[in-house]
C-alpha cells in the first residue's frame, strides 16, 4: 500500500465553513476553527475536515505514494525514515471513504470523461485535470500526427468563468512565444478552447523530491526559472500563482512554464489583491489567520512575485520549504514572524553564498526590502555566478 499510487478525485472540491455553517452543525457557538466542506459533486456527499487533512489531501490531487506525500509534509517522515503515525492513521480512512483512490482506478475515470471529449481534429488521449470550470487534457494532433494539451471552458454560459478563462490566453499573447514559455499554439474564442503546446517532462516539484539533483543543476535551473519570471516582469505581467507545479522540466534539464490563470497586467488592471494561491507561497503580508480564503489587500506589484519565487528557488535549493505547517494558524505565524534557515550546506555540497543572499532578501518580510522585480534578481545572479565559476 505504501508504493501504490492514489489520488484525490477532481470530483471532489473543499470549501471554507463559515461561521454560519459551523452554527448548523454544532450546537455550541465555535468561535475559533478551521474547517472545511470537502464536497463530492459525483455522489452529492459532503464531508466536515479540518486544515490538516485539507492539506493532506491536495498533495494527492496527482497520483503519488503514501510514502512520497509523508515526505512532502514537515515532520511526516521520523528520523528513523517511518511514517508519523498520525499519517498512518488518516490515510486508510481517506481511502476507506473513497475520497483517495486507486490512480488505476483515476484513468478509468478519464475514459469515462473521455466520451463526452469531441474535437474536429483531435482525438483525447487523458483528462490532465477537470474542475468546475475547465478541463485540460493531452490530445493528439490527427492532422500533424503530434500530441498538444487542450484548455476548454466546462460551463460557456458562465460570464465570469468565460472572463476569467479568456483573460489568461490575452495575458499570454501579451507575453509572446519564448522557449521558457510554453507555447499558445491556437486560441478560439467564440468556442473558448486554447491548443497548447505538448511539453514532456516532469514537473519541477517531482524532479525535486526524488533527490538526485546537484548543485550544478540545481543553479541551472535556478537560473531558467528566474530569466522566465524577469521575462514576464519585462512584458509587465504579474504572474500570480509562482510555484514548482508551474514549471515542466524536459529530460534535458530545460524548463517551461505552463500556466497563467492567476497573472495580470501590472499597468493595465487595477488589482488591490490576488486570489491567493499555492499556502507555502503566500507572502507575510498578505496572510490572515481566521481563513485560508481571506487575504489582506494590498496594491500589487513584482515584489509579490519575487517573495514567491524566492519561496520557489529555497525549495530547490533545500528540498523543503522555509516556513511550513499543517496547521494554518501555526503557518501563518511562521511566515509573519520566523526567518528561514539558510544553512550553506545540502547533501555534502555548498550552497553558493550568493544564492543565499538572493533567498534572504527575497524573502524578507518587509516587501521594499526585497528585489524590485525578477530581472533584477536576474541581473545580480548574472553577476555573481560569473565570478563562481572563475
Amino acid at each position: 500500500m505504501m508504493k501504490d499510487l492514489y489520488i484525490f478525485p477532481e470530483c471532489f472540491f473543499i470549501r471554507k465553513a463559515k461561521k454560519r455553517d459551523i452554527r448548523l452543525i454544532f450546537t455550541d457557538v465555535i468561535d475559533d476553527v478551521n474547517l472545511y466542506f470537502l464536497i463530492n459533486e459525483r455522489e452529492k456527499e459532503i464531508f466536515i475536515i479540518n486544515f490538516t487533512i485539507k492539506y493532506f489531501l491536495e498533495k494527492f490531487r496527482k497520483p503519488d505514494c503514501l510514502t512520497n506525500v509523508a515526505k512532502k509534509i514537515k515532520g511526516g517522515i521520523l528520523p528513523d525514515g517511518e511514517i508519523h503515525s498520525s499519517i498512518k492513521k488518516i490515510f486508510p480512512k481517506m481511502v476507506n471513504a473513497n475520497i483517495l483512490i486507486s490512480a488505476n482506478y483515476c484513468k478509468y475515470e478519464n475514459s469515462v470523461f473521455n466520451k463526452d471529449l469531441r474535437f474536429p481534429n483531435f482525438n483525447i488521449i487523458q483528462v490532465l485535470k477537470k474542475n468546475k470550470i475547465t478541463t485540460t487534457a493531452i490530445a493528439l494532433d490527427t492532422e500533424r500526427n503530434t500530441k498538444v494539451v487542450i484548455k476548454f471552458l466546462s460551463n460557456c454560459s458562465d460570464k465570469d468563468a468565460v472572463e476569467i478563462f479568456q483573460h489568461e490566453f490575452k495575458i499570454m499573447n501579451k507575453i509572446g512565444s519564448h522557449s521558457l514559455i510554453r507555447s499558445l499554439i491556437s486560441f478560439d474564442k467564440e468556442q473558448n478552447i486554447a491548443i497548447l503546446e505538448y511539453i514532456k517532462g516532469r514537473t519541477l516539484e517531482e524532479l525535486i523530491l526524488i533527490g538526485k539533483l546537484k548543485m550544478k543543476h540545481k543553479l541551472f535551473l535556478a537560473y531558467q526559472i528566474i530569466k522566465t519570471v524577469s521575462i514576464l516582469h519585462e512584458k509587465d505581467v504579474i504572474h500570480g500563482d509562482i510555484h514548482t507545479n508551474q514549471f515542466l522540466v524536459e529530460p534535458n534539464l530545460n524548463v517551461k512554464i505552463i500556466d497563467f490563470g492567476n497573472s495580470i497586467s501590472y499597468l493595465e488592471e487595477n488589482v488591490m489583491t490576488m486570489k491567493g494561491g499555492a499556502c507555502n507561497y503566500l507572502e507575510p503580508e498578505i496572510v490572515l489567520d481566521d481563513a485560508f480564503v481571506n487575504f489582506k489587500k494590498y496594491t500589487l506589484d513584482f515584489r509579490m512575485d519575487v517573495y514567491r519565487l524566492g519561496v520557489l528557488i529555497y525549495f530547490l535549493m533545500y528540498e523543503k520549504y522555509p516556513f511550513d505547517s499543517v496547521s494554518w494558524k501555526r503557518l501563518c505565524k511562521i511566515i509573519r514572524t520566523e526567518e528561514p534557515e539558510l544553512n550553506s550546506f545540502i547533501k555534502n555540497e555548498t550552497i553558493p553564498a550568493f544564492v543565499i543572499t538572493i533567498l534572504k532578501k527575497s524573502l524578507s518580510k518587509e516587501s521594499d526590502m526585497r528585489f524590485h522585480s525578477a530581472s533584477d534578481i536576474l541581473a545580480f545572479f548574472n553577476k555573481e555566478y560569473e565570478t563562481y565559476t572563475e
